[in-house]
C-alpha cells in the first residue's frame, strides 16, 4: 500500500471529513511538519494522521507536532494523533470506519 491507496481509502470514509495535506510538491514553510491528513466529523472528533511508509522517518518538525498532540490528546478525549505504518495501516484504517 502506497500513500496514494492510503488517500483514496481515507476519502472514503463516510463519517469524517477528510483533509489531505500530502503532495509531491514542496510544502509551504508554515505548514512543514503539519500531518499529510486531518479529519473531522459531526461529533467533533478530530484526528490528525501522518503517514509513513517504509524507510520513511518522523523529521524533526514532525516530531515536534506530534509531541503537541500528544499533550493535547492527554487532556481532550475528541483528539487524536496517528503515526499510519505499513504495519498498522489496515487496522487503523477499520477502525476509523467504526467511529461515530
Amino acid at each position: 500500500m502506497n500513500k496514494s491507496d492510503i488517500t483514496q481509502r481515507l476519502n472514503k470514509l463516510h463519517n469524517f471529513k477528510v483533509y489531505t495535506f500530502n503532495s509531491k510538491h514542496k510544502m509551504p514553510s508554515g505548514a512543514v511538519g503539519f500531518p499529510d491528513h486531518v479529519l473531522l466529523n459531526q461529533n467533533g472528533t478530530i484526528i490528525f494522521i501522518e503517514v509513513k511508509l517504509g524507510k520513511d522517518e518522523l523529521s524533526e518538525k514532525q516530531i515536534e507536532l506530534q509531541n503537541i498532540c500528544i499533550d493535547i490528546m492527554l487532556k481532550n478525549n475528541k483528539f487524536f494523533y496517528i503515526l499510519l505504518t505499513d504495519v498498522n495501516c489496515d487496522e487503523i484504517i477499520d477502525n476509523l470506519e467504526k467511529i461515530r
